[in-house]
Formats: C-alpha cells, structure tokens, sequence
C-alpha cells in the first residue's frame, strides 16, 4: 500500500480523497450559540474579548493554552467573513 503510488498516474494531492468528518470533537460545540448571539448584538466584537467573555462564563472549560484560543479565533473570523 504504502508504494502504490508509483503505479498511480495520479500526483499524490490528486490521489487524496476530500473528508467530510470531523477529526476531533468541536469544543465550542455547546456555546457557539452564544458566541451568535453576541456577534449579533455587536458584530465588531474581537475574537478574544468573545473567548474571555466565553471564559468567564464558563469558568474551567476554556484555557489559555493556545488550542482553545486558537480553534475560537479561526471560527470567529470566519463567522465574521462569511457575514460581510
């Protein structure tokens, strides 16, 4: 399996099938409503004013390690870019 793909005329990104599923379960799964609501209310909300709001909220869910930080900030803004 693993040399296949000299046999393959395909290139290797041609050869990748497109995922449809998630890797890891969403943990803003549960308060991406909130995160709605608010945007709604005020849509020049930053990503991180929204994630300490989520933060205080919430207390113990979300950390500052990065991940969490992260994975809201890139769904926030996409959530903003797909509104204007």
């Amino acid at each position: 399996m693993a040399r296949s793909y000299r046999h393959d005329q395909r290139l290797p990104s041609q050869r990748k099938s497109t995922r449809d599923y998630r890797t890891r379960i969403d943990p803003l799964a549960d308060v991406w409503a909130d995160v709605e609501r608010l945007l709604q209310g005020e849509a020049r909300l930053k990503a991180k004013t929204l994630f300490e709001h989520l933060q205080q909220r919430r207390p113990g869910k979300f950390d500052d390690s990065g991940a969490d930080v992260r994975n809201h900030s890139d769904r926030a803004h996409s959530r903003l870019a797909t509104q204007c």
